[in-house]
């Protein structure tokens, strides 16, 4: 009767190699989303960035002297605005800038909203509430909302959300 031999499990085959490599796949598109270029472009408007008067939309209530002056800066502006509103609503992150944004909100205790104050998500909500303000009917930027809402599906996602609603609004 052949005894049974009891084959030495060799350490690469235990699934360290497998760890490893996801293990250095991930750092590497950590360091390549880190150093990704910014959302571009974000001009300066009467000194102060885009984004920022984009911010102060947001943060609305009866007393908020901010929100109406980013209303005003806007609606001045809005011929030279339009298309860079246009392109923020088509950024998408790419997959080295999802893993960075993840890591850097797990990082911060941010489990619950992973992407949904930065990145290109970020933008589509800005620009969204933007050309809310902004009031233009342009074609373009009808097609540029649909493609917001598009994106997200069924899923209400507070950007498909945001952008429904200043659909409505410019249609009304």
């Amino acid at each position: 009767m052949r005894k049974a031999t009891k084959k030495k499990v060799k350490w690469w085959n235990n699934g360290w190699i497998g760890l490893a490599v996801l293990l250095v796949s991930l750092s590497i598109l950590f360091v390549v989303g880190k150093h990704s270029p910014e959302y571009q472009p974000d001009p300066v408007i009467e000194g102060r960035r885009l984004s920022e008067w984009a911010n102060d939309v947001k943060k609305y209530s009866w007393r908020d002297v901010d929100h109406y002056k980013a209303v005003e800066v806007l609606k001045a502006h809005k011929d030279e605005l339009k298309p860079v509103l246009v392109e923020w609503l088509d950024e998408r992150d790419s997959i080295p800038q999802v893993v960075y944004l993840t890591t850097m909100s797990l990082l911060e205790g941010k489990r619950n909203d992973l992407l949904d104050y930065r990145g290109a998500y970020f933008n589509q909500v800005r620009a969204a509430n933007a050309l809310r303000e902004i009031g233009d009917t342009d074609p373009e930027i009808i097609s540029g909302l649909n493609r917001v809402v598009r994106q997200y599906g069924s899923t209400r996602h507070y950007a498909a959300e945001v952008a429904e609603d200043t659909l409505n609004k410019l249609q009304d």
